[in-house]
């Protein structure tokens, strides 16, 4: 593991998920972790955007809990798999990091509708496309479209990004995963 920046626990701010309370998170940047390392810190609490890796350090509360499944041993309710069935039309694909204007509009509409925060196509690619340990990118398809699930009538942005996108990918030879591009680590 290379060690960006040492742990850290960051000043109270409002809370995203439960209205009327503070947040805070305990942080710290890091990058080329093996697949033990990152499994380490995630079965122990931490969750990941990139190179930032945190977990909930609220002195108030502790109701987010974060919570790992381990497939192996995971045996679905009767509700679950009445949910199983219900989405039997989907499909998930899994594969290299790949960026494209539909995924970032998918995105762009989540930050939107459930953070009531603008998007930034270059923090999106520090989130997401620069790999500190190996990645996989899943995609969940309806058919042939990419899936995703609107809570307003709001349709998806339908402006077009991959001009952005480009330039800060330093896209100039296709095919290349994004990560390989940014200077991260190689999935």
């Amino acid at each position: 593991m290379q060690l960006i920046q040492p742990p850290q626990i960051e000043e109270n701010t409002p809370c995203p998920y439960l209205d009327g309370r503070d947040k805070r998170y305990e942080y710290f940047l890091a990058g080329k972790l093996t697949a033990e390392e990152v499994s380490g810190y995630l079965a122990t609490g931490w969750r990941k955007f990139g190179l930032y890796y945190f977990r909930p350090a609220c002195p108030e509360c502790s109701s987010c809990t974060p919570l790992r499944v381990l497939t192996e041993d995971f045996v679905p309710s009767r509700s679950q798999r009445r949910v199983l069935k219900k989405g039997s039309e989907l499909t998930v694909k899994f594969g290299p990091l790949k960026l494209t204007d539909r995924i970032y509009a998918i995105y762009e509409n989540h930050t939107v509708e459930r953070m009531g925060q603008s998007c930034d196509v270059e923090e999106f690619l520090l989130n997401f496309y620069v790999a500190s340990c190996p990645a996989l990118q899943s995609e969940v398809y309806l058919g042939d479209e990419l899936a995703i699930r609107s809570r307003g009538a709001n349709p998806l942005p339908t402006r077009t990004t991959s001009a952005r996108v480009s330039i800060l990918t330093g896209r100039a030879k296709p095919g290349l995963p994004p990560s390989s591009r940014l200077g991260g680590c190689r999935t």
